[in-house]
């Protein structure tokens, strides 16, 4: 991420004077680093319980859409055979 790059600042240096990248704003730069223990990449990362119903949900989902199918292709046959 470069503002000078897209004409949206006069210099291609960060506000606190060096060059600005997507590296320096995240890990580096004193005044926007994500500055907790463990950085970015802990910020990322997804404990059990959130996998977990990450994963039923995505169970969920594939469930009530075959569901739905199977009722669809239900209502055509007895409108056919109707």
């Amino acid at each position: 991420m470069n503002l000078h790059k897209w004409d949206l600042a006069q210099s291609p240096s960060c506000d606190c004077g060096q060059r600005q990248t997507m590296n320096h704003i995240v890990d580096t730069c004193p005044l926007t680093k994500f500055d907790f223990e463990g950085g970015l990449n802990l910020r990322h990362k997804a404990d059990d319980d959130a996998i977990i119903w990450l994963e039923s949900t995505a169970i969920a989902a594939l469930a009530a859409s075959r569901l739905i199918q199977m009722l669809g292709e239900s209502s055509s046959r007895s409108t056919i055979y109707g």
